[in-house]
Parts: C-alpha cells; structure tokens; sequence
C-alpha cells in the first residue's frame, strides 16, 4: 500500500513539475504565429511590445495573461456600449 501511496505521489509531482516547466518556459514568437503574435501586440504599449519583439520569446503564462488582458479590456466596452 505505501508503495502505491508513493507511485501515485510521484506521477503527480512529475505531472505538477512538467505543467509549471511547461507554462514558464521561453517560447519563440514563431510558435504562437507571427500573425498572431502582431496582432495581439499591437494593443499592448510600445515599450511592452518593444521589449518581446527584442527578445523574440514569451512563456504560455505571459501569452495568456496578455489575451485574458484585452478580453477583458473588449469585454468591458461592448458592456459599456450596451451590446452586452
């Protein structure tokens, strides 16, 4: 039993460890689609999209947060437009 206990503990910190490795590792611009990548950026401010354009990479983390960022930016002006 207590060898199971400790199967299951390891299989859920690895898969732990490789979520939090995964969503903080450096991803090229490249992989989440240039296309996209301008388009997104293109609302974020001159110095912030600067400094991502120099270094050529974002984490999923970043990437997300800047998304859920203008979403919520959107969200709110169709709520003050009274579309929603």
């Amino acid at each position: 039993m207590d060898l199971l206990m400790i199967g299951a503990f390891a299989i859920a910190a690895l898969s732990a460890g490789w979520w939090w490795w995964e969503d903080r590792r450096h991803v090229p611009l490249a992989e989440f689609g240039m296309e996209t990548v301008q388009r997104v950026l293109k609302f974020e401010s001159d110095q912030r999209r600067e400094e991502i354009w120099e270094r050529g990479w974002l984490t999923r983390a970043e990437w997300r947060a800047i998304n859920k960022r203008q979403l919520s930016a959107m969200d709110a002006e169709l709520r003050r437009r009274g579309v929603r």
